[in-house]
């Protein structure tokens, strides 16, 4: 009777150092928000329109090469976090975009309620006038971010 030939077994990767739950911590955080730096970069970078802002104005200086090039980095970045990731079985973290849109637009009020003409009165003299056309207008935005608050806090 022949014996089976002799397969090799597969090279098992080598485990990675063990890590405290505070290096965990800090290498899952790091490599999270780098994750998503290099998705909101492709967004940007694949997007055929950009949003009219009125105060911002997102210019675009890479020609198609470069802007191909660029992508072909940032896929090479996600796929070594995602490597890096399973390597260390580091967890994947749900995040909720009610639970994004609550945060974010929670700070955005508390901005707002800053630039009251009360309070913008703290970085010098405002005139009657600028604060009576101020004030209603600070005001519906405040209105319009607290509406954001209740359409995402009412999502469950």
């Amino acid at each position: 009777m022949r014996e089976p030939p002799f397969e090799r077994p597969e090279p098992e990767e080598e485990a990675p150092p063990a890590l405290s739950p505070g290096q965990r911590l800090a290498l899952m955080t790091a490599l999270r928000r780098l994750e998503l730096a290099a998705w909101r970069l492709e967004e940007r970078l694949r997007a055929r329109e950009r949003p009219p802002l009125t105060l911002t104005r997102m210019v675009d200086p890479f020609t198609p090469e470069q802007r191909a090039a660029l992508l072909a980095r940032l896929e090479e970045l996600r796929a070594e976090v995602a490597r890096l990731a399973q390597a260390y079985r580091l967890p994947e973290k749900e995040e909720s975009l009610r639970t994004v849109a609550l945060a974010e637009f929670g700070l955005l009020w508390s901005d707002l309620e800053d630039l009251r003409p009360a309070r913008l009165r703290d970085y010098g003299a405002l005139s009657a006038q600028a604060a009576d056309q101020l004030e209603p207008q600070i005001e519906r935005l405040i209105g319009l971010v607290l509406a954001v608050n209740a359409l995402a806090a009412a999502a469950r």
